[in-house]
């Protein structure tokens, strides 16, 4: 398998589309207690933004006007990931739900 790209977990969608259409496979680096059971259908959980010094320095903007903004979240679609690499292993994107059932009690869903 020759792997082009790897990226972290929340690297933004448009990225991992636009790799995907042109046939480049995308492994995705993530633990699994960093996943979450369950989808995230509030607009306002996607809508959290981190500190933008982590994504570049004040120094490095060059303007005085410009806005950075960093979003916490973002989601890529699992059909646009060829692998997945967790601290269990490798797994294919329909595997990890089991993964997942085997970690969360389904109680915890719900939370």
């Amino acid at each position: 398998m020759d792997v082009n790209t790897c990226v972290p977990f929340n690297i933004r969608a448009a990225v991992t589309k636009k790799v995907w259409s042109v046939s480049v496979q995308v492994v995705a680096l993530a633990p699994l207690y960093r996943m979450l059971p369950h989808h995230l259908y509030d607009p306002q959980s996607f809508g959290s933004l981190s500190s933008p010094l982590q994504t570049m320095e004040y120094a490095d903007c060059g303007s005085d006007s410009l806005q950075v903004l960093a979003p916490k979240f973002d989601f890529v679609p699992p059909d646009h990931i060829t692998l997945f690499i967790t601290n269990q292993g490798g797994s294919c994107p329909s595997y990890i739900y089991r993964l997942l059932s085997e970690i969360y009690d389904p109680k915890d869903y719900q939370i």
